[in-house]
């Protein structure tokens, strides 16, 4: 789990921009990753070499569906959410390059064997993953067509579940009855007194 930053706000930012955080912070942690020289969450290729190794985190498409009956209660859905990643090494010998990108592919896939690999801020749970994908490209940077790159690109699909419960501010938490016998003084006969704690 990581530690929230100034510009995250619970239930400020979606569940899904969490997850994506999350799993970027953890690739940060461990080799090759923890060597890029940028990271970033869009999918905007670097045009310098001196942003090499590159490491890109982002979302793809995100899709909800109904969790249970749709007209039974508060809106609740189903997410998938696809994530991309991209990690761009400088390729000198093409073999070689492919090696590192199948090493880094691995690595990304082993911390899957983290116990608590599914769990992220805010006590956001990842239930599932359904598919996963990884291409390699191989190319040179844009500014020049000189500078001979190779690049990771993985895909991975999460399901997730999002509730959108009615905040309710005046709940009728406490029931409190007094009754007293009509036509006789207060101060004479007790009242029977009666408070109730309703469990929400």
């Amino acid at each position: 789990m990581t530690a929230l930053t100034p510009d995250l706000v619970l239930n400020v930012n979606s569940d899904s921009y969490f997850i994506r955080r999350g799993w970027l912070e953890r690739l940060k942690l461990i080799p090759p990753f923890n060597g890029a020289a940028k990271v970033t969450r869009t999918n905007a290729r670097p045009t310098q070499v001196e942003h090499i190794p590159f490491l890109g985190c982002y979302f793809m498409t995100e899709q909800g569906g109904p969790d249970g009956d749709p007209n039974a209660g508060a809106p609740r859905f189903v997410n998938t959410l696809k994530l991309g990643f991209s990690w761009i090494i400088l390729n000198n010998d093409p073999e070689a390059a492919e090696d590192k990108l199948d090493q880094a592919h691995w690595a990304f896939m082993k911390l899957l064997h983290d116990p608590a690999w599914h769990d992220f801020d805010n006590g956001i749970e990842v239930e599932a993953i359904t598919e996963f994908s990884r291409d390699t490209e191989y190319g040179n940077l844009a500014h020049n067509n000189e500078t001979p790159i190779a690049e990771l690109r993985m895909e991975i699909t999460l399901v997730h579940r999002t509730y959108f419960n009615p905040i309710i501010d005046d709940a009728f938490d406490v029931f409190h009855m007094t009754t007293s016998q009509a036509g006789v003084d207060p101060a004479e006969v007790k009242p029977v007194i009666t408070i109730l704690n309703l469990p929400q």
